[in-house]
């Protein structure tokens, strides 16, 4: 109790020196003594007041603005993920266009009606066969032996034939044979593949030809299955072997990617 009382009477006398000092011109007409020796004593109370005053000052302000970069931030993560949203978006819809774009402009290179650009639903690369599957049958008018073309690139030929969709063996399947030729040297070989994806091989180049790195192999035409002037891959390595060149090649096409290709006869190319 003694020391609630001494409490009291301190508060009781710091607020009598608190009004004086500050209600002395209003008010109350006190000497210059009394004022000076009332500054003294409230002066270490005013001090104390301002350390303890300001920074709950600045800590309001300090939250009201924390609050607002909040409210901000929460703003800016909503457009941000808007943004995001409409960037993958165009981003589908740019490479969806990157990979028919040729599509198309071989489509319309040969707008017959014979043309028929289709989609790549199924594929299977193994050891023993490499094959996909178009959604295009008998009832869109395909038929077997019709070539399958990315860009300017045979990737095989129709295999096989039902209603809605037809099975095509890949130009990396061993089976698939083609007459072609070397870009820069016209040398002539038969090209096939050997089962794996993205290599294949230019056989029966005579030694005495010239064989260039790099050059593109394109299909000759002869036969009666492929078209002339197709793009069947690059050489990436060759070197003599008896009376015959050892030629590897690569497809300019990533048989595993892509998800159209359009199908063509050759007698339509004619």
């Amino acid at each position: 109790m003694n020391n609630g009382r001494t409490v009291r009477l301190i508060f009781t006398v710091l607020f009598v020196i608190l009004f004086f000092f500050l209600g002395r011109h209003s008010f109350v007409v006190i000497s210059p003594i009394m004022g000076k020796i009332s500054s003294c004593i409230l002066y270490p109370f005013l001090v104390v007041q301002n350390k303890i005053t300001t920074p709950l000052k600045n800590y309001c302000v300090q939250k009201n603005d924390i609050a607002a970069l909040r409210s901000d931030l929460e703003s800016c993560k909503l457009e941000n993920e808007a943004l995001l949203k409409e960037n993958l978006a165009l981003k589908g819809a740019a490479t969806q266009y990157k990979n028919i774009k040729e599509l198309l402009e071989f489509y319309y290179r040969y707008t017959s009606e014979k043309a028929l650009l289709g989609q790549i639903f199924l594929r299977q690369f193994s050891t023993q066969a490499d094959f996909f599957f178009v959604n295009k049958g008998t009832t869109s008018g395909v038929k077997e032996n019709m070539v399958a073309v990315h860009g300017n690139s045979i990737i095989g030929r129709v295999q096989e034939v039902y209603p809605w969709y037809c099975r095509v063996i890949a130009v990396t399947d061993r089976r698939c044979k083609v007459a072609a030729y070397c870009d820069k040297t016209g040398a002539l070989g038969i090209h096939g593949g050997i089962n794996k994806v993205g290599e294949m091989n230019l056989a029966h180049v005579s030694h005495l030809d010239v064989v260039e790195q790099d050059d593109l192999v394109f299909s000759t035409g002869e036969g009666l299955v492929f078209p002339r002037g197709f793009c069947l891959g690059r050489i990436t390595a060759y070197k003599k072997e008896g009376l015959w060149y050892k030629i590897s090649t690569e497809s300019l096409v990533d048989l595993q990617a892509i998800t159209d290709c359009v199908l063509v006869d050759k007698s339509d190319l004619s």
